[in-house]
């Protein structure tokens, strides 16, 4: 059971007697318990609690929460309250919040801020959605390069309070211009008079520009282990840095989105229960739409193949067992491939590596499911072994043509530039559908005879 679980009734108890004590009853909570004990709530208690906090607590809840959630209850607080909460918050945050506000709201809100955090935000909120730019926060530690650490140390020690975090302080340039980094370790165990010249970092230096898609940015984080990458821009002044919570909020974001993708619907950028109905509607019905003309063409072939179907009724019987172990197998070829892109495991230049591969693990498995579909139908009353040798070519080739296109789709997607999650496992299945029914009475023909 969650901690936020065990302290709620109590926190609603005390809402309906003694507010006051809610403060006692989750000072010693982290700020993600307290904002699971808030969305907990009813509506009409959350401001009420949410009122209970001093104002660092009030911060650490409306920060953990989503942006649509956060946005709701800015509306429904005290003008001075929002203002007060909206400039304790941190820089990339705020930034995130006035995204997500009604425009007359935030409009409203963004005259009553300070003239520097106005500033600060305008500039944040001009980069592109899902960059660096738009991902970072203007809150950090940046030092004077001719420093000494006694100095440096000071530094830090005065804007603690206010910066994302301390682990990293990045040198400068009297012109602001990046010139290494500095970790907190380095500092506190060098002698107080060394320069940070000597000290900083400059030839494992990693920095990323401002409009750097932020999936990029989550893949340095992750490859060199970092707590932080600063942000630069063309002239390598610094902007700002991108931490590696906010890196963890992007993975689950792109994970949500290629998930959403990958089952044949457009991304939601709203919850579950928070996006509308129609938008939900909206999101599934131009995937199954095209989907659904696909599998159309399905009917086309079938009667194509007329003929060859009435002179071997049996056909029709294995249709379903042929389709569903193609479209199976490009199913699969596909995940691992979309997977692999997004990894950095496979890049499109590789095609002919996983193509060949793919045949040889598609040829395999088809072998397998060939030999158990023949001795299938072999079972199957009034069934001769010429329809089981139908039955178990169609499998072979089909199963071998399925795990090919299946990883091969989201290849060529991506050398188009596109998200190769767009090779979503219902169009592969519908692909391998089509061609599988093809396959399958063409091999009837050749093995039957025409009629």
């Amino acid at each position: 059971m969650r901690v936020s679980e065990l302290v709620l009734p109590e926190v609603r108890d005390a809402l309906k007697g003694d507010p006051a004590a809610i403060r006692e009853l989750v000072e010693e909570l982290h700020p993600a318990d307290s904002a699971d004990i808030f969305i907990s709530l009813e509506e009409d208690e959350r401001i009420l609690f949410l009122k209970a906090l001093p104002v660092t607590d009030q911060v650490g809840v409306l920060e953990e929460l989503d942006d649509e959630l956060r946005a709701e209850t800015f509306e429904k607080i005290a003008p001075d309250m929002a203002t007060r909460l909206a400039v304790e918050m941190s820089s990339d945050e705020r930034a995130d919040l006035f995204k997500a506000l009604p425009p007359t709201f935030a409009a409203k809100l963004l005259a009553r801020l300070p003239k520097e955090d106005v500033k600060d935000l305008r500039s944040l909120l001009a980069w592109p959605e899902g960059t660096a730019g738009a991902l970072m926060t203007t809150d950090f530690v940046d030092l004077d390069a001719e420093m000494t650490v006694a100095q440096a140390i000071d530094r830090i020690r005065e804007v603690a309070e206010e910066v994302e975090t301390i682990y990293y302080a990045y040198a400068v340039s009297p012109e602001g211009s990046l010139r290494g980094v500095v970790s907190l370790r380095s500092l506190v165990t060098a002698k107080p008079q060394t320069k940070l010249t000597e000290l900083m970092d400059t030839e494992h230096l990693i920095a990323v520009k401002g409009d750097t898609d932020q999936e990029e940015v989550a893949q340095i984080i992750s490859k060199y282990d970092l707590l932080a990458v600063p942000v630069v821009d063309d002239a390598g002044h610094l902007l700002g840095i991108v931490t590696v919570d906010d890196v963890v909020d992007v993975v689950e974001e792109e994970t949500t989105e290629d998930v959403q993708k990958l089952s044949g619907m457009a991304p939601l950028e709203e919850s579950y229960f928070r996006a509308s109905f129609f938008r939900m509607l909206r999101s599934r019905a131009g995937w199954l739409i095209v989907l659904f003309f696909g599998e159309l063409l399905t009917g086309t072939a079938l009667r194509a193949y007329e003929e060859s179907i009435a002179g071997a009724l049996a056909l029709v019987f294995f249709i379903p067992l042929i389709v569903s172990a193609g479209g199976n197998t490009g199913s699969q070829s596909a995940g691992l491939l979309i997977r692999a892109l997004a990894l950095g495991e496979v890049v499109p230049k590789q095609a002919w590596r996983v193509a060949l591969r793919e045949a040889g693990t598609g040829l395999i498995l088809g072998v397998i499911l060939a030999v158990i579909g023949a001795l299938r139908a072999l079972l199957w009353p009034d069934v001769g072994p010429e329809i089981a040798l139908v039955v178990g070519l169609a499998l072979l080739f089909i199963v071998s043509f399925g795990a090919v296109v299946g990883a091969l789709m989201p290849i060529f997607i991506k050398s188009l530039g596109l998200d190769p999650a767009v090779a979503s496992t219902p169009l592969i299945a519908t692909l391998v559908d089509v061609t599988g029914m093809v396959i399958y009475f063409q091999i009837a023909r050749a093995v039957l005879g025409p009629g």
